[in-house]
């Protein structure tokens, strides 16, 4: 990834504190190419996080919880140019609630739809969005 591009890649982990340390490993290993990167987990301020969005990181990493709270209510977020997702520890991310589990992949693939599909289809991304309340 030679010069990196606007939500390059989305990492989804089980919980925030290995979301955590996966972030920390991008920010050292980008460093040199100036790598951006966001954290999107419970318990820290949906604000702050909101303001690094708007800073256009390269990759985010977070839980299927805060990544759908932010979705549903973030204005201007999407995952529209999104060119990779990342499950870690994909077994326990199943292990949660399947519909927990299924929410995030059924809203990547309504968001990188068409604008027009993706409106007739709030309903469904707003019931995903519930299955996910996984942390406040």
């Amino acid at each position: 990834m030679e010069k990196p591009s606007e939500l390059y890649a989305l990492v989804l982990s089980p919980t925030r504190e290995l979301a955590i340390q996966i972030a920390e490993q991008f920010e050292a290993l980008g460093a040199g190419i100036g790598l951006k990167t966001a954290v999107l987990v419970g318990g820290i301020d949906m604000m702050a996080q909101a303001v690094a969005l708007g800073r256009r990181p390269h990759v985010l990493v977070g839980t299927p919880g805060r990544v759908v709270d932010h979705l549903s209510n973030t204005k201007g977020f999407n995952l529209r140019s999104l060119r990779h997702l990342v499950l870690d520890e994909a077994d326990k991310l199943l292990d949660m609630d399947f519909e927990q589990a299924r929410a995030p992949l059924r809203l990547l693939s309504l968001y990188r739809r068409g604008e027009e599909e993706e409106q007739g289809r709030r309903g469904e991304r707003e019931r995903a969005a519930a299955a996910l309340r996984l942390e406040p």
